[in-house]
C-alpha cells in the first residue's frame, strides 16, 4: 500500500517538476522573438484493479504543447508581407518627392530664373553682358535638368542594389528553412511522436522573416515539413531541399531586372504583379509605376523646352544679323532589340513631334505580317500594314527583316533630362531680333500701323523670308484688298487679296498684323532687317515660352508642377495605406501575442501552482514512509 502510495507521491513529483521546467522556460524566453508558449498535457495514470475496484495510480506528463493558433500566424505573416511592400514603397517613392519639391534650388526655380533673364534681354537686346547672363543661366537649367535626371538613375541602381541584397537574404532564409524541415521531420518521426517546439518557433519565426522580404505561401506536410512557395506558385522550399531566387535581365530592356526561381537549368520568371507583397514587390512596384515614370516626364519637360527655346531661336536674327541656330540639345529615342528577336531588322524612332508626347513606353512588335504598337502605361494598341509611322510624335522606322513575334522597346523620353546640354556659347548667338522689319510707308494717309510681325514655323524658313517686298492696299467703297509687290522689279507675287483688321497678312514665311485702317493707296514695306541690334521681337517671344502651352496643354513650369503633384499624391496616399497596414500588423501582432505570447503574472501563479503542487507530492511521500516505518515497528515489537 504504501509502495503504491511512494509511487504516486513520485508521480505527482515528476509532474510537477515538469510544470516548473515548462514555466520556467516560459519565463527565461519572456523577451525571445517568435517564442510561442509552451504548456504541459498531464492525465492520470492507468488504474489498477482491485477488489474495491479501479485504484489510481497517480499521473502523467504525455507532451508539451505550444499555444500555438496557425490561422492568426498566417493573418500575421500575410500582415507583415503587405507591411514590408507598402512600407519599402513608400521609402523609396519620398527620395523622388524630396528631390522634386524642392521649392528654393529646384527645376522649377531655374526654369524661372532662365526666363527672366530672357525677359531681361528683351529689354536690353544689344547688351552683351545681358546676353552673357541669360547663357549662364541656360547652363544652371541644363545643370538642374542633368543633376534631376542623374539622381532618378542613381534610384534606379540603388533599386538593384537592394534587390540583390534582399535575394541573398530570401536565399539564407530558404535554406535555413530547409535545414529546419529536415531537423523537424526527423523529430517528429522518432518514437516518441513528440513535436520540437522549439524548432518550430525558429520555424515560423524565420517564415515572418522571409514574409518581410517577399510574400510567401506555405503548405504543412505530413512529416512536419513546411513547403514554401513564392510569387504565383513558384517552390523555393521543398521539403529539405531549395530552389534559387535570382535577377534576370528582362529580354525586352537588359536595363530591367526580372525576378526569377531557378531549379536546376529550368528558370521561371515572376511577374511584379504576381508577388504577394514583402519589400521586394515594394522595390518592383515603385520602379515601375513611380521612378521610371518620374524620369519619362522629366525628360519629356526637358525635350519640350529645348524644342521650343530652339525653334523659336532659330525663327529670329542674331546680333550678328544672321538666322539664329539651336540653344540646347536632348538625348535621342533609346531603341532596345528583344534577345529573343530571330529576325535581321534593326528599329529606328525619332520625335518629330514634341508637343504629341507621352511619358509612355512603347513596344512595337510584328504580328502575323502586321506592326503593332503597344503603349506600355494603357496597354492601348495600334497596328499598321507598313512603317514608318507616327505615334505620339514619335515617327518609328524599321529596316526588312523583322521576323513575327520580333520587338522592340521604345523609350522617347527616357535621355531627355539626363543628356539635356546647352549647345551655345556665344552670346551673340542668341537670336533676340526678327529677321524682317515692316515699315509703314512714309506717305500713308491711314491709321494702319503694324501692331506685331512674327516669323511663322517651324523652322527652317521659308527661303524668301526676307524678300524685299511692299503691301498696298486699295479701298472701294467698304472693300478693302491687297497686292503682294516685288520691291524690286515691281512684279506683283499676290494680287487682290481681302483684307480684314482681325486677319494677319501672310507671305514668304512672315506673319503681319495691323491696328488702324489702311486708306486707298497705303503701302506696308517688309523686309531684312539689316539695323536689328535693337530689335527684341524675338526675345519677347523666347520669354513668352514660359506661359505658352508647349508640353500637350500645359506649360513648361505647368508641366513640372503636374509631375511633382502627381509624385505628391502618390505619397501622401502610400503614407496614408502603410500607416494603416503598419496598423493592422501591430493588431495582428497584439493577436498572437494575446493566445502564444508570455504572459509574466500568469507564468507567476504557474510557479506557485506547481511548486504547491511539489510540495503536496513531497507530503505524500513523507506520509507513505511514515506508514513503512510504523508497520515496521509493529513487526519489530511482536514476540
Amino acid at each position: 500500500m504504501s509502495t503504491g502510495l511512494i509511487g504516486i507521491g513520485l508521480s505527482g513529483l515528476a509532474a510537477a517538476q515538469a510544470g516548473m521546467n515548462t514555466t520556467s522556460e516560459n519565463i527565461s524566453n519572456v523577451n525571445t522573438p517568435g517564442y510561442t508558449r509552451e504548456s504541459i498535457i498531464q492525465v492520470p495514470s492507468d488504474p489498477i484493479f482491485s477488489g474495491g475496484g479501479y485504484l489510481g495510480q497517480g499521473t502523467q506528463v504525455t507532451t508539451v504543447t505550444r499555444s500555438f493558433n496557425q490561422y492568426q500566424q498566417q493573418e500575421l505573416v500575410q500582415a507583415q508581407a503587405a507591411s514590408s511592400q507598402l512600407d519599402t514603397n513608400y521609402s523609396q517613392i519620398q527620395q523622388i518627392d524630396n528631390l522634386l519639391g524642392n521649392s528654393s534650388g529646384g527645376l522649377d526655380s531655374a526654369m524661372n530664373t532662365f526666363f527672366s533673364a530672357t525677359q531681361a534681354l528683351a529689354n536690353n537686346p544689344s547688351d552683351v553682358p545681358t546676353r552673357q547672363t541669360m547663357l549662364s543661366d541656360a547652363q544652371s537649367l541644363a545643370d538642374s535638368f542633368n543633376g534631376l535626371g542623374d539622381q532618378l538613375q542613381q534610384m534606379s541602381a540603388n533599386v538593384n542594389q537592394q534587390v540583390a541584397q534582399s535575394i541573398t537574404t530570401v536565399n539564407s532564409q530558404a535554406q535555413q528553412l530547409a535545414a529546419l524541415n529536415e531537423k523537424i521531420a526527423t523529430a517528429s518521426g522518432g518514437t516518441t511522436g513528440q513535436q520540437p517546439n522549439a524548432l518550430l518557433d525558429q520555424r515560423d519565426a524565420l517564415v515572418q522573416q522571409l514574409n518581410s522580404e517577399i510574400g510567401a505561401t506555405t503548405i504543412a506536410q505530413s512529416d512536419g515539413s513546411l513547403n514554401v512557395f513564392i510569387g504565383n506558385g513558384q517552390p523555393l522550399v521543398l521539403g529539405n531541399t531549395t530552389n534559387t531566387l535570382t535577377t534576370v535581365s528582362s529580354a525586352a530592356d537588359p536595363n530591367r531586372l526580372q525576378l526569377a526561381v531557378q531549379s536546376g537549368s529550368a528558370t521561371a520568371l515572376i511577374g511584379t504583379n504576381q508577388l504577394q507583397g514583402g519589400s521586394l514587390s515594394g522595390l518592383l512596384t515603385f520602379r515601375d509605376q513611380s521612378l521610371v515614370p518620374a524620369q519619362n516626364a522629366l525628360g519629356r519637360i526637358a525635350i519640350n523646352l529645348a524644342d521650343a527655346v530652339n525653334a523659336q531661336n532659330e525663327l529670329g536674327q542674331t546680333l550678328n544679323g544672321t538666322p539664329g541656330g539651336p540653344l540646347f540639345s536632348t538625348g535621342g529615342t533609346q531603341v532596345t532589340a528583344n534577345a529573343s528577336n530571330t529576325g535581321t531588322a534593326t528599329v529606328s524612332a525619332a520625335i518629330t513631334d514634341p508637343t504629341q508626347l507621352t511619358t509612355a513606353n512603347y513596344r512595337l512588335q510584328k504580328e502575323a505580317g502586321q506592326y503593332v504598337v503597344t503603349n506600355l502605361s494603357d496597354q492601348s494598341q495600334q497596328s499598321f500594314a507598313s512603317l514608318p509611322q507616327t505615334v505620339d510624335g514619335v515617327t518609328l522606322s524599321a529596316t526588312a527583316g523583322m521576323a513575327n513575334g520580333d520587338s522592340f522597346t521604345i523609350d522617347p523620353t527616357v535621355n531627355g533630362a539626363t543628356q539635356f546640354a546647352l549647345t551655345a556659347s556665344d552670346p551673340w548667338a542668341i537670336a533676340a531680333a526678327a529677321p524682317v522689319r515692316a515699315m509703314p510707308g512714309a506717305a500713308n494717309v491711314g491709321s494702319a500701323s503694324v501692331a506685331n510681325l512674327a516669323v511663322v514655323g517651324p523652322p527652317p524658313t521659308n527661303v524668301n523670308l526676307q524678300q524685299p517686298i511692299n503691301i498696298l492696299f486699295h479701298v472701294v467703297g467698304a472693300t478693302t484688298t491687297y497686292d503682294v509687290v516685288d520691291a524690286g522689279s515691281g512684279t506683283v507675287l499676290s494680287a487682290g487679296q481681302p483684307y480684314s483688321p482681325n486677319t494677319p497678312i501672310a507671305f514668304n514665311g512672315w506673319s503681319l498684323s495691323l491696328s488702324g485702317t489702311p486708306s486707298n493707296g497705303d503701302t506696308v514695306s517688309v523686309g531684312p532687317n539689316t539695323s536689328g541690334t535693337l530689335d527684341n521681337t524675338n526675345a519677347l517671344l523666347l520669354a513668352g515660352l514660359q506661359s505658352k502651352s508647349v508640353v500637350g496643354n500645359a506649360s513648361l513650369s505647368g508641366a513640372y508642377q503636374q509631375l511633382v503633384g502627381q509624385i505628391g499624391s502618390q505619397t501622401a496616399e502610400l503614407q496614408s495605406t502603410s500607416q494603416a497596414q503598419d496598423g493592422l500588423l501591430t493588431q495582428a501582432q497584439q493577436t498572437v501575442d494575446s493566445s502564444s505570447g508570455v504572459n509574466l503574472d500568469e507564468e507567476a501563479a504557474n510557479l506557485l501552482k506547481y511548486q504547491q503542487a511539489y510540495q503536496a507530492a513531497s507530503q505524500t511521500i513523507a506520509t507513505a514512509n511514515s506508514m513503512f516505518a510504523s508497520i515496521i515497528g509493529l513487526f519489530a515489537n511482536m514476540p
